[in-house]
């Protein structure tokens, strides 16, 4: 299972996710497997990421799942929306657009477009419009292209 507590330098045990909001991450049967979170309020500490995701574990794998796919696999399901975070899902999900999904704090990968090969060949990429962002459509574009064959 995933770590909620870890073991500080000075020996001490502390929450994994302290002072951040927290979201299950499910599989595709909807079994929580691990956990999502961002933080709060922005502390100015460039080594303590905005978002957070549970570590890779026997059961869990960041590279091999996708944010909420457990939900919209249960929509009739013409295309899927990929956007960047769990917070666009939801903002989306929540506008009764429930085939939003996103990667889990990493890069896409092949393993993640094989993934959504399996429920449908449409996908539109929703990412930022920065330069980043941009960056990452050319790469997941390229990478769902290698899913199909």
């Amino acid at each position: 299972m995933t770590e909620l507590c870890v073991k500080g330098k000075d020996g001490k045990y502390y929450d994994f996710f302290r002072r951040r909001l927290m979201f299950p991450i499910m599989n595709v049967s909807g079994k929580v497997m691990a956990f999502g979170a961002r933080k709060l309020e922005d502390d100015g500490n460039p080594k303590n990421p905005k978002y957070l995701n549970s570590r890779d574990s026997l059961i869990f794998k960041k590279r091999e799942n996708l944010f909420a796919l457990n939900f919209a696999k249960k929509e009739d399901i013409k295309s899927l929306i990929l956007v960047e975070g769990n917070m666009d899902v939801i903002s989306l999900h929540l506008r009764g657009i429930r085939t939003a999904v996103a990667s889990l704090g990493t890069a896409f990968t092949l393993e993640q477009a094989k993934l959504i090969r399996k429920y449908t060949d449409k996908v539109i990429l929703s990412y930022d419009s920065d330069s980043a962002g941009q960056k990452a459509i050319l790469a997941a574009n390229e990478l769902l292209e290698k899913a199909r064959n």
